[in-house]
């Protein structure tokens, strides 16, 4: 059941979002107001990574309304760290995506994170329940939870053959080009939400 619940919460909007690189954002940050964080360090870290996927939804489905995929690229590549810093101003938490096929760079998952997706891999695989995974030491918290790809993700993590449009296709390779983040299908794994914050305040 868990596994179902945690599977709809990571589906809300768009998960496509991963799409977006991680180049922090010139314009200036506003002050967030801060957030309390309430309940288990599973459910904080759910809360936090929803909202950092609901804000960032959002200002994809402007983007791409505004300019279409090719646009929404180059969009989430300059702002997508600005956006998700926010969320974490206001929880006073640290926001960030990892995978083990990255778009940028900056979020290749380390050794111990290719560990974690390979465990949500093998679960998806093997059908069976898993849990979000939760790092605990003296000073902080850190919470790993799953993305799935979803049909929307598809316009630019699917197959370079037959779901990425050509402008968006180039603009992909002219904005990452070592991208290894293509070749996806429906409901599959493509990184993870990676949410920290401190033990005590």
């Amino acid at each position: 059941m868990k596994k179902i619940i945690l599977i709809a919460l990571s589906s809300i909007l768009l998960i496509w979002i991963v799409a977006c690189g991680s180049e922090q954002s010139s314009e200036p940050q506003k002050v967030a107001e801060q957030k309390s964080r309430e309940g288990s360090p599973e459910e904080i870290g759910q809360q936090i990574s929803s909202a950092a996927q609901q804000r960032l939804g959002k200002q994809l489905m402007q983007a791409i309304k505004k300019g279409g995929h090719a646009y929404a690229v180059s969009y989430c590549r300059v702002e997508a760290t600005s956006i998700t810093d926010s969320v974490g101003q206001e929880f006073n938490a640290s926001v960030s995506r990892v995978s083990d096929q990255r778009r940028n760079p900056r979020n290749a998952a380390n050794d111990q994170e290719m560990g974690y997706i390979s465990y949500y891999k093998q679960a998806l695989k093997n059908n069976t329940d898993w849990e979000p995974k939760v790092i605990t030491t003296n000073d902080s918290y850190t919470f790993y939870t799953p993305i799935f790809t979803q049909p929307l993700c598809l316009n630019c993590h699917g197959d370079p053959q037959s779901d990425i449009e050509e402008e968006t296709l180039a603009r992909l390779q002219s904005d990452y080009p070592q991208d290894q983040a293509v070749g996806y299908g429906l409901s599959e794994i493509r990184g993870m939400w990676k949410i920290e914050w401190p033990r005590k305040e």
